[in-house]
């Protein structure tokens, strides 16, 4: 602070715009929707709570809010870190519900109306609901008359994705896998092939022109190098086919086995255009 801009003149007025009259917890629990069980439920866990904001207020300058816009956004703000603080936040892991998660039982009626959309248990998961809208958007924008060669496509771990929303465009469906340093290429019934490779090497087993749709969701986070694996897809696929691929904007640290990247939509059109 200096000359007169100082604490009392910038952060210690008193905050204007409200009326007189003070308002109860009425108008809380009206703006959350809560019933009056659930509002005394609410204000329970947060009489438990320690108070770890207002102790950091009495060393560190409080900048008070100055109008109603303000306080609601600062109460907000406030909310979320004595939440964190107390641990009543997250709200759940991102990736699963534990037993004590009061929709456990909703989670478990999911799992079991899972037809195929999505991993079996991941049902809560944002990322996983999010991947498959657009794999259901992709399905349909790809047509699946007139497919050109074996009609062959191919997906990381498993053949799920296809067989669901592309089975009207395969009819040959192969699985890649990473497994450190191995290389393989499994022959199954069916002309199926599962290939056991680095993607960054792929050309070494993967015959270029081969795939027609390429499915690749949620792998680039974990590769090194992705401008090469993304040249690797391209020089899979054969002429008018598809690469179906998605990535993390927003995740936590995963291994499997190793975590590199977050995507945004202009950094996967640029290793797709490179």
């Amino acid at each position: 602070w200096g000359g007169g801009y100082t604490f009392e003149t910038c952060c210690n007025e008193k905050p204007t715009g409200v009326a007189e009259p003070t308002f109860g917890l009425s108008a809380l629990q009206n703006f959350l929707g809560f019933d009056s069980q659930e509002m005394q439920l609410m204000l329970s866990a947060m009489a438990n709570m320690t108070p770890v904001l207002a102790d950091m207020g009495k060393s560190v300058p409080r900048f008070r809010c100055r109008s109603p816009k303000d306080c609601a956004q600062e109460a907000f703000a406030r909310f979320y870190q004595q939440g964190f603080a107390s641990e009543i936040l997250p709200l759940r892991h991102p990736w699963g519900t534990d037993k004590d998660d009061y929709l456990h039982g909703l989670a478990m009626k999911l799992r079991e109306e899972n037809t195929g959309w999505g991993p079996k248990g991941h049902e809560f998961v944002i990322e996983r609901v999010q991947v498959a809208e657009w794999m259901r958007i992709t399905a349909e924008y790809i047509p699946s008359d007139g497919v050109p060669g074996e009609r062959r496509c191919m997906e990381w771990d498993s053949t799920q994705t296809s067989r669901y929303y592309f089975k009207r465009h395969c009819k040959i469906m192969d699985v890649i896998a990473y497994n450190g340093d191995e290389m393989k290429l499994e022959e199954h019934p069916g002309g199926n092939r599962r290939y056991v490779v680095d993607l960054h090497v792929a050309d070494r087993i993967i015959p270029a022109n081969s795939i027609f749709i390429v499915v690749c969701n949620q792998v680039f986070e974990h590769i090194l190098r992705p401008y090469d694996a993304m040249a690797q897809l391209f020089r899979a696929v054969q002429p008018g086919g598809f690469v179906v691929w998605s990535a993390p904007l927003f995740s936590e640290i995963h291994g499997s086995p190793s975590d590199f990247w977050r995507f945004t939509p202009m950094g996967a059109r640029a290793i797709a255009e490179h």
